[in-house]
C-alpha cells in the first residue's frame, strides 16, 4: 500500500521544479525575498503576544527571541532585517539538500543556512521549549504528515510561545491533489482541521485548539491564518475527533 510518504517523496521533483524557475516566473517576489523582506505584520504582532523570555542565541551568543520557520523554501519570506529586537532565526525545510543546486540554477545564494530538517522532526532535533516563535507559510500543508508537524511545533515552541502559520483554505483540493498538495486545511465551527487525501487515518484531525484564526482573500485565494500561544499546561495542538 502507497503510504503518505511514498506519495510525498514521489512528488518532490514537482516542487523543485517550481522552485528552479521561481526567479523567471515571480521576479517581483524573487527580487524583494532577496532584498531583505523583514518581517510580516502579523509575525511582528506575535512578538508582542509572547510571555516567553529571550535567551542566549546559541549562532551570536546574544539574548534574542528565538524564531523557528518551518518550511522556508530555498529562499525565505522573512528575515531580522529592521525587526528592531534582537532576532535568530532557524529556517528549516526538507528538502534544504537540493538547494545548492537550485542556488547554482539561480546565481544567487541567500546570506543565511536554510537547515534540512522536516516538520515532523523538529523536535527530534531541537530540545523541548526552545523557541518564542514558530513560523510557517504556505507549507504545513506541503508535509507528509500534517497533525505530526503540529505536534513537533508544540513540542520546540516554549510555554506562552506564540506559532504562526499560514495556509491556503483547501488548498489540496484546489491543486487537485498534486505535486505536494496531499492535504487540506480548513475551519469548521471555528476549529482547524486537517484532511489527507485518500488516507481514512487522517480523516479530520484537530489542530491548534483554540487558536485564533482570520482568513483573508488574496490572489484569488483564501488564506487562513492561524495563530496559537502554548499553554502554559499540556494541552497538545492536535488532536483526533
Amino acid at each position: 500500500m502507497t503510504t503518505l510518504l511514498d506519495n510525498w517523496k514521489a512528488n518532490i521533483p514537482d516542487e523543485l521544479e517550481f522552485w528552479r524557475f521561481y526567479p523567471e516566473h515571480y521576479p517581483e517576489s524573487f527580487r524583494a525575498r532577496a532584498a531583505g523582506p523583514g518581517l510580516p505584520a502579523p509575525l511582528r504582532n506575535a512578538i508582542f503576544q509572547t510571555s516567553t523570555e529571550p535567551s542566549k542565541s546559541p549562532t551570536t551568543g546574544l539574548v534574542s527571541f528565538r524564531l523557528l520557520e518551518i518550511g522556508s523554501g530555498p529562499l525565505s519570506g522573512i528575515d531580522a532585517t529592521a525587526a528592531g529586537f534582537p532576532l535568530d532565526i532557524t529556517y528549516t525545510d526538507p528538502l534544504a539538500g537540493h538547494f545548492d543546486e537550485l542556488y547554482e540554477a539561480w546565481g544567487y545564494r541567500p546570506p543565511y543556512t536554510v537547515h534540512a530538517i522536516p516538520g515532523e522532526d523538529v523536535d527530534v532535533l531541537y530540545h523541548r521549549d526552545t523557541f518564542d516563535l514558530v513560523y510557517s507559510h504556505n507549507a504545513i500543508d506541503h508535509a507528509y504528515d500534517v497533525p505530526r508537524v503540529a505536534e513537533a511545533i508544540g513540542h520546540v515552541l516554549k510555554p506562552g510561545g506564540v506559532a504562526v502559520v499560514e495556509v491556503i483554505d483547501y488548498c489540496g483540493r484546489r491543486n487537485r491533489y498534486k505535486g505536494l498538495h496531499q492535504w487540506d486545511l480548513y475551519v469548521e465551527a471555528g476549529k482547524v482541521h486537517a484532511s489527507a487525501h485518500g488516507d481514512p487515518d487522517y480523516a479530520r484531525a484537530v489542530l491548534f485548539p483554540g487558536a485564533d484564526i482570520t482568513a483573508d482573500f488574496w490572489a484569488g485565494e483564501t488564506w487562513l491564518r492561524i495563530v496559537w500561544k502554548k499553554p502554559h499546561h499540556s494541552q497538545k495542538p492536535h488532536a483526533k475527533t
